[in-house]
């Protein structure tokens, strides 16, 4: 036991080096050919942070973001230089491949300088403008749909009186016709917290100012580069049969890290807890008769995301509206135009658009980030019960319109012996 505190009291001592002031010369530039190595990154930093690779120029080119606390994977060549900085431009590392062929791990360690970057969840004066931006969920959709900006919510009754022949798959399409919703992936439901502390598990928002901008030059400067859609697995579209496109953001790395970093505040903003980005795809593009199942995501990676609008052509009465299925059995439908979004707890929330699409083009970028501690549901501290962990549980989850007993979705309402902690307000 003395040997144990002693070791703890040694760790507790242990003070951060400085951070690098300026880059070295030895890391200044990548020096052409060599051998290919794989390169195994780890974070053991509580903020997520990027990794740029040094160009034949000595010029910083962003290459791909380190989630907090994480681990990725890539690969280099010998004589390729990196350098790892914080969002706020902070120089953390510097790392120069050697030859050989031998795969090779860099840990990314705290530095003194980053205590103030690690503990901020968004940049100072920021929450008025994000504040600014969320919309009000009770105003009224008004006009032809294709113009509406706006949170509609349907009963049950006026569910079912929807035109079946608009909603969910059709004859020739491999699936069963008219479904809607996916009930296979859903046992999860019942065990995964809040991370957001008010509402219904969404928000409406419009983009900042900086983010629609970056958005809007890229998608205007490359529409040349759309590319057909690949196949998406689950059966949760009719991409098989009505094709989509995609203008892959990946090839894009310093559009989709600024991206990144201006999502990562504002569901840091939404949620007020540290988040580790977990992935983030797109722009994919949507076309006439495009559907996508209600369904839930990943329950270890998608608890704080985002859907994000760039650019439509509907018909005047093509809005599309991302669809979640409520605790009270009712539906919201979510209607956005270009420059707006919706923020989404997307685990535990069952979303889609199983309306068939009325138009030539809807393309979204999907974003997605998970509390730094959070693995999965029953992983090291997350076996706690559910009402102690971040804003606690929404209950009513599994009363949805997908969850009759006749479905068997497996989504049963956990019991939550005491509430400390606990968000239960009614939606």
């Amino acid at each position: 036991m003395l040997q144990l505190l002693s070791a703890m009291a040694a760790v507790a001592m242990v003070v951060a080096d400085p951070c690098p002031t300026t880059p070295t010369t030895v890391a200044s530039k990548s020096l052409p050919g060599g051998q290919r190595t794989d390169i195994h990154w780890r974070s053991h930093i509580g903020m997520d942070v990027v990794v740029y690779w040094v160009n034949w120029e000595g010029n910083e080119q962003s290459a791909m973001v380190l989630p907090a606390m994480n681990k990725a994977t890539g690969g280099s060549f010998a004589g390729h230089s990196f350098r790892v900085r914080s969002y706020e431009g902070t120089l953390i590392k510097e790392y120069t491949m050697a030859e050989g062929n031998v795969p090779v791990t860099i840990d990314v360690h705290m530095c003194d300088d980053l205590e103030a970057e690690v503990n901020q969840l968004y940049s100072p004066g920021r929450e008025a403008e994000f504040e600014a931006l969320a919309a009000d969920h009770d105003s009224p959709c008004v006009g032809p749909s294709s113009n509406w900006s706006c949170v509609r919510t349907l009963t049950e009754e006026e569910w079912l009186a929807r035109p079946k022949d608009e909603y969910g798959f059709i004859e020739g399409e491999g699936h069963e016709v008219g479904k809607t919703m996916d009930l296979q992936y859903a046992s999860h439901i019942a065990r995964v917290p809040r991370v957001s502390q008010h509402g219904p598990g969404f928000l409406k928002m419009k983009m900042p100012a900086t983010m629609k901008k970056l958005l809007n030059d890229w998608w205007s400067g490359h529409q040349a580069d759309i590319t057909p859609h690949e196949p998406i697995p689950g059966g949760y579209t009719n991409v098989d049969t009505v094709p989509m496109n995609r203008l892959n953001l990946d090839r894009f790395p310093e559009v989709r890290n600024g991206l990144v970093r201006e999502m990562q505040q504002v569901l840091q903003w939404w949620t007020n807890m540290q988040l580790r980005h977990t992935s983030t795809y797109g722009t994919r593009i949507y076309r006439r008769g495009s559907m996508l199942l209600d369904h839930v995501d990943r329950m270890d990676t998608h608890l704080a995301s985002a859907v994000i609008q760039v650019d439509q052509s509907v018909d005047p009465d093509g809005g599309w509206p991302l669809e979640v299925l409520l605790p009270d059995r009712s539906v919201g439908e979510v209607y956005l135009q270009p420059g707006e979004m919706v923020l989404y707890e997307g685990a535990w929330v069952r979303h889609g658009r199983p309306m068939r699409f009325k138009g030539d083009m809807f393309c979204n970028i999907f974003t997605h980030f998970a509390p730094h501690d959070w693995h999965g549901p029953g992983h090291g501290s997350m076996s706690r019960p559910l009402e102690h962990m971040y804003y606690g549980y929404q209950p009513g989850r599994c009363n949805t319109l997908a969850d009759d007993p006749s479905t068997g979705t497996g989504c049963v309402e956990p019991p939550l012996v005491d509430r400390p902690g606990a968000y239960d307000e009614e939606l």
